[in-house]
């Protein structure tokens, strides 16, 4: 079987059984962090003159301190050229310093300066009103409930790339998703 997008696999499947898009959780999901990822960045391009990719790196930056630019990429999810944009970018500004790394020539150790930190200061707490604001409506058992299911989705989504499972889930599991979603 070459995978999970297989021909006996789309013939197990009739037309009534699929999914809309817009009922498909990743594209929810997608959609979900797009809009909100629009609003935050709104805020910070227009009051403070920075890209997604650059709050990102500075984001990734406080909460790990100095660490090279590849764990900026794997931290913050922006591809490697994504990440020495922003951060030849955010250093023009005086927000972060680029060092050589003396573990691996290839790689930068990225640090936020003084300015950078106060920065980050600025931003956050208006970052934190938006994301009160989007989950406002949620009460307190749905906000952890909400949490703990992004946990474990992602959890779960970071096995995707590797796992047997996904190639040829058990029948059980393809059919009760098929059920949520359609009511078969």
């Amino acid at each position: 079987m070459s995978g999970p997008d297989s021909a006996r696999k789309q013939a197990d499947f009739d037309d009534s059984e699929l999914v809309r898009l817009k009922d498909f959780l990743p594209y929810k999901l997608v959609v979900l962090a797009d809009q909100i990822s629009r609003s935050l960045s709104e805020l910070y391009e227009e009051r403070f003159g920075l890209t997604r990719q650059e709050w990102r790196v500075l984001a990734a930056l406080a909460d790990n301190g100095s660490i090279s630019s590849l764990d900026v990429s794997r931290y913050s999810t922006l591809d490697p050229m994504a990440v020495s944009r922003a951060s030849s970018l955010l250093e023009e500004k005086g927000y972060i310093v680029r060092e050589q790394s003396s573990d691996d020539g290839r790689l930068k150790v990225l640090r936020s300066t003084r300015s950078g930190r106060a920065l980050y200061r600025k931003i956050m707490p208006l970052a934190i009103d938006r994301e009160k604001y989007l989950t406002e409506p949620l009460s307190p058992a749905e906000r952890a409930s909400f949490e703990a299911t992004i946990d474990k989705l992602l959890m779960r989504s970071r096995t995707l790339a590797t796992s047997a499972a996904v190639e040829d889930p058990p029948e059980k599991a393809g059919k009760r998703s098929i059920s949520r979603r359609t009511g078969k």
